[in-house]
């Protein structure tokens, strides 16, 4: 009885509409996230990740122009790439890892990663003096592999991996590493960024400058920008909580866990990311011919286009390469 006379006052005071809304909240949070992204199920006009309009990568690349980030098409050369890749000799159990994650969605995953730790290793110009850590790393073993091509020391930094700095591996969230001023050289983020909620991906630029050293270099890929604003959810995932800053919600319905992925459009990059440099100037790459790497794969949209390379200009406080 006390709590139908709490919810008849709730609706004086507040309005039958919202008491509802507030209701449907409370039963989402006890029925689970099948309910809570009824969404998905239910509203026929609900934005799927397999129903959006092509990505119109002419127009990105002129809108980001416009806005005054520079734009330089990058063209793969796929002998140089296969010769790298017959060098790199990447784990067994990794490559098997990529083939049998998710063969429907992503059929051809360790050739899509491949092309870009490829990428990051040309444009970063990873030599035998780099510090490199590998940002979001989970299972993959560039670190390792970048060690033994380069001549360079890796770690790899993942909130996975048990909090700390245990050997090479730094568990920790990006945007707070538990690493000195300067300490890198080069950072990488391989299909990471995206994952990054709410105000992450804006907290976590100045962190990485923190962390490189003068002229230290950092690449982003793939840079995920399309036509609009928006972040990608599994409808079967609990989704609660997330903090969508504006964006779009778009639902991954190829059955594979998803809790967040973002895609920017230019503006929201422009707002997110170009506004809060932190004193790094960025370069954006266009990958135009990426379906050349493999004549085998029919490239599907999703994989690396953009990539964002960030450079640190020198500091004047003269900043050291130290130790943890």
């Amino acid at each position: 009885m006390n709590f139908v006379r709490y919810g008849l006052s709730k609706a004086r005071k507040e309005g039958l509409a919202r008491t509802l809304l507030a209701a449907l909240d409370l039963v989402s949070q006890k029925m689970g996230s099948a309910w809570h992204n009824r969404g998905y199920f239910i509203n026929p006009y609900a934005k799927k990740n397999s129903t959006l309009p092509p990505r119109n990568a002419a127009k990105i690349c002129r809108d980001l122009t416009l806005a005054g980030v520079t734009v330089i098409p990058l063209t793969i050369d796929v002998a140089d790439f296969q010769r790298w890749l017959a060098l790199a000799q990447f784990p067994a159990d990794y490559v098997e890892l990529c083939e049998d994650s998710y063969p429907h969605r992503y059929p051809y995953l360790f050739i899509e990663k491949a092309l870009e730790h490829f990428v990051s290793a040309l444009l970063l110009e990873i030599n035998e003096g780099d510090t490199l850590i590998d940002v979001g790393a989970a299972e993959s073993p560039w670190y390792e592999t970048a060690e033994r091509l380069y001549g360079c020391v890796g770690y790899a930094l993942d909130r996975c991996f048990p909090p700390g700095i245990h050997g090479k591996k730094i568990g920790a969230d990006a945007t707070s590493m538990p690493i000195s001023d300067g300490f890198a050289t080069k950072i990488t983020l391989h299909w990471a960024y995206d994952s990054f909620e709410g105000e992450a991906d804006v907290r976590f630029i100045p962190e990485a400058y923190r962390v490189l050293g003068e002229t230290g270099k950092m690449v982003i890929l793939p840079l995920f920008l399309d036509n609009f604003h928006y972040v990608v959810s599994s409808p079967l995932i609990d989704t609660r909580y997330i903090d969508y800053n504006g964006a779009q919600r778009v639902w991954e319905d190829y059955s594979v866990p998803c809790r967040f992925e973002r895609w920017y459009s230019v503006e929201a990059f422009v707002n997110r990311v170009v506004a809060n440099l932190s004193g790094f100037t960025l370069t954006i790459y266009y990958i135009d011919n990426a379906r050349e790497v493999s004549p085998a794969i029919e490239w599907p949209p999703y994989y690396t286009t953009f990539v964002a390379l960030f450079t640190k200009m020198p500091d004047k406080g003269g900043r050291r390469n130290v130790p943890f």
